[in-house]
């Protein structure tokens, strides 16, 4: 974990995780309250692409604002996630993390395959040129933070020694 102080190798920027926190809660809570509201105009489903019409029909019931799933359902649709909170305890996240560092430092050989997970411009381009994303879905791959990688797709001098930081720079 980031201490007070500490700088991201990468940007030099300080490292801090209240702040990640704080910002994340204040994006998520927006979200949350974005797929609340009623937008004029259609919306596109993050998910299946196809414009998100109300159709009622006899078969299709008809949710309240307060029906917790709808809720859930419509924002995983307009932004791809929904985030459960208390899904698990303190203990359970810092077995997960655990585990993930000793999978990233036994498993992963960012000499043999390294793909970096995008979600800019080039997105299509790396993770629909190559069946290493799709495959992910049954089996553990690892992508790493385009920061984290040189031109070549060699992983960072600064990174070799915290494959998790390469890897996704929220956990470490």
């Amino acid at each position: 974990m980031a201490t007070q102080g500490e700088t991201c190798p990468s940007s030099g920027h300080e490292l801090n995780n209240d702040a990640f926190r704080i910002k994340a809660a204040q994006i998520l809570s927006q979200l949350e309250s974005d797929a609340d509201e009623h937008h004029a105009g259609p919306q596109r489903s993050w998910v299946k692409g196809e414009i998100l019409r109300p159709i009622p029909t006899q078969d299709a019931p008809q949710y309240t604002q307060s029906d917790n799933s709808s809720k859930r359902s419509k924002s995983f649709d307009q932004n791809g996630f929904i985030l459960v909170k208390n899904f698990v305890g303190e203990r359970e996240v810092a077995d997960m993390k655990e585990q993930m560092e000793t999978l990233a430092d036994t498993q992963w050989d960012p000499l043999k395959k390294t793909v970096a997970f995008r979600t800019d411009e080039k997105q299509i381009d790396t993770q629909g040129s190559d069946d290493y994303f799709l495959e992910s879905a049954s089996r553990v791959h690892y992508f790493a933070e385009n920061d984290a990688l040189n031109e070549d797709g060699s992983l960072k001098e600064e990174y070799k020694s915290n494959k998790t930081g390469a890897l996704n720079k929220a956990v470490t």
